[in-house]
């Protein structure tokens, strides 16, 4: 058996390109179909795939876009609520404390005004103390008087002067 070199394209002849471009080679030659496409159908496609590719691209950008600004927009919400409600525990917090300090303050205005008026009422007993006593030193002293001027008169006679009598 001699070898001989073959190569498939010499064995064939190629009929002209069809509207797109490819040419197609039936001819069966132990089971090997062939298929011939031009340059200008490859560079056409390539353009076609760069643009469809650009088109994916663009498109995926701007789904990655939307979800980023949906995702900050879903976050500043977040933040936002979660600064209303930290404004609306540190408002009730403050509510709590103003409301405790009124309550002390209330307290404790009161207990300084017991004490005041038990220290009124101390004073008030102590100035009758003082008044009962001081009235009682007046009149022992009178009496002290009365008995003395008695006593000086008692040796020339015993005169006895009624308390609404003056001398």
């Amino acid at each position: 058996m001699s070898k001989q070199s073959i190569t498939p394209r010499s064995q064939y002849h190629l009929p002209p390109p069809n509207d797109n471009g490819f040419t197609y080679n039936y001819e069966d030659h132990g089971g090997i179909h062939n298929i011939f496409v031009d340059q200008d159908t490859v560079k056409q496609q390539k353009t076609n795939a760069y643009e469809m590719v650009d088109l994916e691209a663009d498109a995926a950008k701007e789904r990655t876009k939307a979800e980023y600004e949906s995702s900050k927009i879903a976050i500043e919400m977040r933040a936002n609520h979660e600064l209303e409600i930290a404004q609306v525990n540190l408002d009730q917090s403050r509510q709590q404390a103003l409301f405790a300090l009124d309550q002390q303050h209330g307290q404790r205005r009161l207990e300084i005004e017991q004490r005041a008026q038990e220290q009124r009422l101390s004073i008030e007993t102590a100035s009758r103390q003082l008044l009962l006593q001081a009235q009682e030193q007046r009149l022992n002293k009178e009496l002290s008087q009365k008995l003395a001027t008695i006593s000086r008169n008692g040796s020339n006679g015993f005169i006895f002067n009624s308390p609404n009598q003056s001398n």
